[in-house]
């Protein structure tokens, strides 16, 4: 299997250039909802599984700031990962917050101030060891004024089981736009992964 840091040698630091042609992808495939956003009419988030653009199989796409791909905006450098890669934990992609470092992503959320809503999300880490030993991946995640730090140990994980764990976070809403932030706080081209993000009010 192609590792991680073979990739981004072959490639140039992984330095791959998508914007033109994803750009193009983008306005003639247009945003597509996935049959897990249909059967979750609460969900505020489009794309949240990560599914455009599309990785190439087998492998993953690297992204730098300030590229924006549906919404999300690129802090750092990240990649869109590929389920022949890794499997994602829903839908066919997901997401590695270290690209060839430390990276992150962020975009607004359509919000009622002093609404109450709740931020859900799959998280791991990646396992890749051509990027350094396993060890544990530090997730921030910001909503709004809330911020939470989740970590996840990879140790034990392999690139054919990452692990994937459900987290929340609750937030209420002070302004009519919200802001959602993943950022990782781990070193190395091996970050913390998240997928199916979504937002909705809290139950219960």
């Amino acid at each position: 299997m192609i590792t991680k840091r073979s990739f981004l040698r072959a490639t140039g630091l992984g330095r791959i250039i998508v914007a033109v042609t994803v750009a193009a992808l983008c306005v003639l495939a247009g945003p597509v909802a996935s049959a897990a956003a249909v059967s979750e009419p609460a969900n505020l988030l489009p794309d949240g599984d990560f599914e455009h653009p599309i990785a190439p199989a087998n492998s993953f796409l690297t992204f730098f700031a300030p590229h924006v791909f549906s919404g999300w905006h690129v802090i750092g450098s990240i990649d869109i990962v590929s389920s022949g890669f890794w499997p994602a934990a829903h839908g066919a992609q997901s997401i590695d917050l270290n690209g060839v470092s430390t990276g992150g992503l962020w975009r607004n959320v359509r919000t009622r101030p002093g609404h109450p809503y709740e931020l859900l999300f799959r998280f791991a880490g990646n396992p890749d060891t051509s990027c350094g030993p396993r060890g544990v991946k530090t997730l921030v995640v910001r909503a709004g004024n809330t911020r939470r730090t989740f970590t996840f140990n990879t140790t034990g994980h392999t690139l054919h089981d990452l692990g994937w764990v459900s987290r929340h976070v609750h937030f209420t809403a002070t302004r009519s736009k919200t802001r959602i932030v993943f950022r990782s706080k781990s070193g190395s081209c091996a970050g913390p992964t998240i997928d199916f993000v979504r937002i909705a009010p809290p139950v219960g």
